[in-house]
Parts: structure tokens; C-alpha cells; sequence
């Protein structure tokens, strides 16, 4: 089983068709703004990861996923969960998960991500995708940068 995609971004939303729309995709950095003068710590912060395996004939299925959110090297939260696909057949595994992040303080954050069965590990990675959670003035954030 190989990791194919992991895709963060603002949300996730189910379409007609059996098809997802990626709502703000982030790629190295998480802008965050003021909501009027100032910014207060905790925040919540919705984000939605896309996560995609791939497998082969000769690969075990996973029955259930954690996934840690990493602030600064401190788990944020976690989500976890069983999966219901226990046949093997062409279709990609998908797993869209949206969450409501407490945002503490600014910095780098992470992900663990880790599939096992019988609980035994089919697939485990530590720190594998990051992105820098920055603070921004309400100038910055309108232009971006």
C-alpha cells in the first residue's frame, strides 16, 4: 500500500457523481488573518485533509486509520476511525477527513499518519507533510503574501 495523495485544505464537500471539491488548498504555508483587530489564541481552524492510497494484489487492507496533527511537535488532535472496505478491488482507498484544529500557537505543523490491521502497522509515517502556520497582518492577508 503506498501513499498517493495528501492534500490540505479549507474543506472538503461532496458533489453529485461520486466526486469531491478541495475548497483553499494549501501547499507550504497556512496564512492566518485577524477577524478585526486582533487575533486571539486558541482559534479553531477548519482544515481538510484528502488522503489517497494505491495497492497492489499482494497488499493487506488496512481495517482502521489514526491521524495526528502535530503543532510545533505536540499533537493538536486526532482523529481516528474505522474503514469499511474489506474486499480488494481497482477502486483507489479515499479517506476525506475535516476537522476543527485548535490552533494554540503559530508554527510548524505535521502530520502522523498510520493504517494497520489486527493492529499491526500496513502503513506508518511520522512528519511526512508540513506546513507553516503564520499569522498575518489583515494587509497581508488580503494580498496574500
Amino acid at each position: 500500500m503506498k501513499l498517493k495523495d495528501f492534500i490540505v485544505c479549507d474543506d472538503i464537500r461532496f458533489e453529485l457523481g461520486n466526486k469531491f471539491s478541495l475548497i483553499g488548498t494549501y501547499f507550504s504555508r497556512i496564512l492566518v488573518g485577524p477577524k478585526g483587530d486582533e487575533v486571539r489564541l486558541p482559534l479553531m481552524l477548519k482544515l481538510g485533509v484528502l488522503i489517497r492510497l494505491v495497492s497492489d494484489d499482494q497488499d493487506i487492507l488496512p481495517q482502521e486509520f489514526r491521524l495526528r496533527y502535530n503543532l510545533n511537535g505536540k499533537e493538536a488532535a486526532l482523529v481516528t476511525g474505522i474503514l469499511e472496505r474489506t474486499v480488494k478491488d481497482s477502486q483507489d482507498l479515499i479517506l476525506p477527513i475535516v476537522i476543527h484544529l485548535p490552533i494554540a500557537e503559530f508554527g510548524k505543523l505535521s502530520f502522523d499518519l498510520e493504517f494497520s490491521r489486527n493492529g499491526e502497522a500496513t502503513l506508518a509515517l511520522k512528519h511526512f507533510h508540513s506546513l507553516d502556520v503564520i499569522l498575518v497582518s489583515g494587509k497581508q492577508a488580503e494580498l496574500n503574501l
